[in-house]
């Protein structure tokens, strides 16, 4: 088969991808074309989250041919090396991908739009490719945590952070000019163009930087911020840990967390736009006492939780026992049956609902809007009687039998019940 003929076949393997949701389907279709290096290349290209052209928005052109050819390919290819290399950047990159699309045929256009894109719109991922293109995308992983009631082990010491509800964020600092913002799954994340310049001022060069990014009063408005595609995105960094680019790409730095926490801190100065997550001295987790001091602490102060992490524990791309988190995690019903009002910063509005659960009082405090105290608390008639969904990190019985919840955090009004 000739050259051209491949190209073809390519786009005929991406077009079938593209109509199936099934991945076995998928996978099968991929062995089909196994041979086809055309392919083979386009998803590398695609799907390789280390390869990225910085092209935020492509040009609209007008396709001046009518031919596929694989010399398009090598010249696609050769495009997206200098745009990767940063050998073309800003008005030249945009100039030169208009130039190359509009020379370009309209099966060739589409495709390679998609490429350049890094999203073929197909709906495979790296996984998928792997199990037939052995290796082909390399893994972009990142430190996760198991849950604290699930850990195998424990780590003997632990240092305590607040567990915050955002975007998980990694930022990779190759030099000033060469800033990549990636999801926790090796997504480029665009737009957020006060953040990049705050970077750009970090005199360290080769380093990942990973944190929360918070857009707006909640999760919602972060998960808004990210899929408009605009610039100029505002959100602040929460930055908890730092390492080196080489290790982060190897998938582990063995430099203990305080050590890094030390190099964090001495490297990034905070700013309004960058911030560096605080953390406890080493404490014993077994110490229920202080375990559930930071618990109720940080659920008090609006955040999702704490997390738990070995106070001589490595940076792992990989969800390890060495990094716990603890957060409510069951959900229940319950009665409104009274009100409580709060006391200092909430004096005069809503401290607590009084929730009737099997059988006993439990006292929700947590999880409320100060719009929603006010609400409630000036209401109390409307809401008596209704029943809530709040949220918590288990059931506990005392010696008389009677039930409650630790560390109930409200989630909603049920209209439904």
């Amino acid at each position: 088969m000739v050259k051209d003929d491949l190209i073809k076949e390519a786009f005929n393997a991406l077009e079938e991808l593209g109509k199936t949701n099934s991945t076995k389907v998928k996978a099968e279709i991929l062995r089909s074309y196994k041979s086809n290096e055309y392919l083979k290349q386009m998803l590398k290209l695609s799907l390789d989250p280390y390869l990225t052209f910085g092209i935020k928005k492509l040009p609209e052109c007008t396709v001046k041919s009518s031919k596929i050819s694989a010399k398009k390919f090598d010249e696609l290819s050769d495009m997206l090396t200098r745009l990767a290399n940063r050998e073309l950047t800003g008005n030249a990159a945009r100039n030169a991908v208009e130039k190359f699309l509009s020379n370009c045929s309209a099966e060739e256009y589409y495709w390679y739009s998609q490429v350049i894109s890094k999203d073929l719109n197909v709906g495979i991922g790296d996984k998928t490719v792997n199990k037939v293109f052995k290796d082909l995308i390399p893994q972009f992983n990142v430190a996760l945590a198991e849950p604290f009631k699930k850990a195998v082990s424990i780590p003997s010491k632990v240092i305590i952070e607040d567990k915050i509800d955002g975007i998980r964020c990694i930022a990779v600092k190759y030099s000033r000019d060469d800033i990549i913002l990636y999801s926790r799954n090796g997504k480029e994340l665009f737009g957020f163009d006060y953040l990049i310049e705050e970077i750009k001022k970090i005199p360290e060069d080769e380093i990942v930087l990973d944190g929360e990014l918070i857009s707006g009063k909640n999760f919602n408005d972060t998960s808004a911020a990210r899929g408009k595609k605009v610039r100029g995105k505002e959100a602040i960094y929460n930055i908890f840990d730092m390492i080196d680019v080489t290790s982060f790409k190897e998938g582990i730095d063995e430099t203990p967390i305080l050590k890094r926490k030390k190099n964090l801190i001495k490297t990034v100065k905070e700013t309004d736009i960058l911030k560096i997550v605080k953390f406890s001295d080493p404490i014993d987790p077994e110490d229920k006492k202080k375990l559930d001091f930071y618990f109720e602490d940080a659920l008090s102060r609006g955040f999702e939780g704490i997390m738990l992490k070995g106070y001589d524990s490595e940076y792992e791309c990989k969800r390890t026992n060495k990094w716990l988190k603890l957060k409510p995690e069951e959900t229940y019903d319950g009665k409104v049956k009274g009100f409580q009002e709060g006391t200092g910063m909430f004096e005069g509005t809503l401290g607590a609902i009084l929730v009737e659960f099997k059988g006993n009082i439990v006292k929700v405090g947590s999880g409320f809007s100060v719009e929603q105290r006010n609400e409630i608390w000036k209401n109390r008639k409307k809401y008596l009687n209704k029943t809530i969904e709040f949220k918590g990190q288990e059931v506990t019985e005392n010696k008389r039998g009677t039930h409650s919840v630790r560390f109930p955090v409200f989630v909603r009004f049920r209209e439904d019940k």
